[in-house]
């Protein structure tokens, strides 16, 4: 039997509330705890817009794709990096977001590379400028936001499921199917300094204190020590 459940996000919640509505278990959100220890935003950050993530359609990478198309023509100085993951899941999809560069003619400043080691995102998250998250589905969570605002990029974000509440306000948010509306975001970070180093600053501070490994597992400990307490409680109840 249960005595209560766990979710990684108010997302997550909401989803299971309106599924299983006749649950009436104890519940509660603890997020998913990251060790910034090792995390050290480069200054200053290079021209660089970098996109993570699982090579899928629900990923919305060719989205990213065509947004990055459509900006690089207009800002010579500027570069893309795109690091995928699961390339051989949907080889098809892969060649639509390689044409999507290469029909652009900005292929020359745009690296598409596979299945690279935790340690290479972590120093691309460190390095890029910009961070693209254009994930279509609702996503439980969303590390490779967290990773990204971790590294100190900018960050521009699909906003689905959890991905808000990694974020908060450190973050420019645009519909996953909106590719003009991509490709205007990131026009914006580009040509404000600004707006880019106050998002890094942001968001780097706002996931440091929300999302340590520190503040979740006390959160955890509360839920755990709340439950027992009610389970104690129950029991005492039915022994008297």
């Amino acid at each position: 039997r249960l005595a209560g459940l766990v979710h990684v996000s108010e997302a997550c919640c909401a989803h299971f509330a309106c599924a299983w509505p006749e649950v009436s278990l104890p519940q509660a959100v603890v997020y998913n705890g990251f060790d910034f220890g090792q995390w050290t935003p480069t200054r200053p950050k290079q021209s660089e817009i970098l996109c993570v993530g699982r090579c899928v359609p629900e990923k919305g990478i060719l989205e990213a794709a065509q947004a990055v198309a459509r900006v690089l023509p207009e800002r010579p100085e500027w570069r893309a990096r795109f690091s995928l993951s699961e390339p051989e899941r949907d080889p098809a999809y892969l060649q639509e977001v390689q044409g999507a560069i290469t029909a652009a003619a900005v292929s020359d400043r745009v690296t598409i590379e596979l299945n690279v080691p935790w340690r290479g995102i972590k120093d691309r998250c460190e390095q890029a400028a910009i961070a693209l998250v254009p994930s279509r589905w609702r996503e439980p969570f969303g590390r490779t936001a967290l990773e990204a605002h971790a590294g100190g990029a900018a960050l521009i974000s699909s906003g689905s499921g959890g991905l808000r509440e990694v974020s908060g306000p450190h973050a420019l948010f645009v519909d996953p199917a909106d590719i003009d509306g991509f490709a205007n975001a990131i026009r914006r970070l580009i040509d404000d300094e600004e707006l880019r180093r106050s998002l890094s600053d942001g968001g780097a501070q706002y996931v440091r204190e929300r999302f340590s490994i520190e503040a979740v597992a006390a959160a955890y400990d509360a839920y755990l020590e709340e439950v027992w307490v009610k389970l104690s409680k129950r029991s005492k109840c039915r022994a008297d």
